[in-house]
This record gives structure tokens, C-alpha cells and sequence, in this order.
């Protein structure tokens, strides 16, 4: 049997595809055609597997700080490559993350490493810096460093749903001087995506109710 393997050199479609998979493909049938280690978390995975063309596979059935249900199977291809598969929703493919080593690139352009501002003009578009609240703030610092270098960007932050420790979210505006501009708290996009509403984000910090 001849399994299958992401192609490293497709091109990046928004919204589609990416490493030959398309969004909306079901777990049941992609694990059919996969050979596949389970794993208890993301962290017992070793990278070496993908070399002997084997994927990692690890489910997360948890209830978050808000009581939503997350019920998602994350398959992994060494440090390349990451699918996400929304168990709450027929198993289908709903995230694709691509990191170094992928050599596909978006618009023909684009791939892993290169500068987004330098198209950023040519095509129009925002950039967003997107942080997760539950990260520590030296580790958030390190990683907002990393955009000093690029003019005109805004902050989103997810995962309100899973922590009521919301303070680096102010911190993090303070350290970087750009705007806060969107939260997420839960795992239906675009549902879950909120317009930063500087009202409720004070309550939130004071410790108020929403």
C-alpha cells in the first residue's frame, strides 16, 4: 500500500488547500490512507517519525474555562507540518499550519521565513500578530520582538475561553504600542471572533462580569 504524505512544495491556497490536503476533508477517510503512531500528548512526539513516513496523531477531548467542548485530532508530520480535525464537526479538516521546512509558498510568492511586508503594499492587506492569553509574558515578549521590524500591525489574542488571567493582554499593548484589535474564545470561526470592545476588556481586567 502506498500511504499518503504531504507535498512540501504545494502551493499555498488561503482558504483551500495546502501541502496537498484541502480543508473539509474528513478524518475518517484521511486516516485511512495514513500510516500513524498515537500519542498521549503533542509533546511525546518524536520528529524522527517523518522520515519513516509516519505521522503523529494525538486527540484532545477536553471542556475549556468557558464550558465549550473541544474535541479535535491534531496529525503531525515532523516540525513541518500540523492538521487539525474539528471531531465536533464530522471529523472535518479545519486547520492546516505549515512551518519551516515547507516549501510551498503563498500567492507564488511567499513561503516559511520570508517577509510578509515586503508584498504588503503590492497586494493590500493587514497583518495581525496573533497571541494566545495563556502564554507567559517573557515568552509573549519574545515573540512580539520578532515584528519590530515591520510598521502598521495589530494584536488579536485567543483563547479568553480557557483563562480568566487576562493582564498580558494590557501589558502586551503597553510593550508594543500597537493597537489590540480582535479576541477569539472558542473554536467556531468565525464565531468566536470579537471586535476588541475597550468597555468589556476593562471589566474583564477589573475582574467584572462581561
Amino acid at each position: 500500500m502506498i500511504y499518503l504524505v504531504p507535498d512540501m512544495n504545494a502551493e499555498v491556497i488561503p482558504g483551500k488547500s495546502a501541502a496537498g490536503f484541502e480543508l473539509g476533508i474528513l478524518f475518517d477517510d484521511f486516516i485511512k490512507q495514513i500510516e500513524y503512531k498515537k500519542f498521549e500528548s503533542r509533546h511525546d512526539y518524536d520528529p524522527k517519525f517523518e522520515k519513516k513516513g509516519v505521522w503523529g496523531i494525538f486527540h484532545r477531548d477536553e471542556m475549556t474555562f468557558n464550558l465549550d467542548h473541544i474535541n479535535e485530532i491534531t496529525c503531525k508530520w515532523g516540525n513541518s507540518i500540523r492538521l487539525v480535525f474539528d471531531m465536533n464537526e464530522s471529523g472535518k479538516l479545519i486547520w492546516i499550519y505549515l512551518y519551516e521546512g515547507y516549501k510551498g509558498k503563498l500567492l507564488n510568492r511567499l513561503g516559511i521565513g520570508d517577509r510578509l511586508d515586503s508584498v504588503k503594499d503590492e497586494f493590500d492587506f493587514e497583518i495581525y500578530l496573533t497571541l494566545s492569553v495563556t502564554t507567559k509574558y517573557k515568552d509573549l515578549v519574545n515573540i512580539a520582538d520578532k515584528y519590530k521590524h515591520i510598521k502598521d500591525w495589530a494584536i488579536i489574542f485567543t483563547k479568553l475561553d480557557e483563562t480568566c488571567s487576562l493582564g498580558n493582554m494590557l501589558n502586551m499593548k503597553l510593550y508594543t504600542g500597537e493597537p489590540l484589535s480582535y479576541t477569539t474564545s472558542g473554536q467556531n470561526v468565525p464565531n468566536d471572533i470579537e471586535v476588541i470592545n475597550e468597555q468589556r476588556l476593562a471589566k474583564l481586567l477589573l475582574g467584572g462580569k462581561s
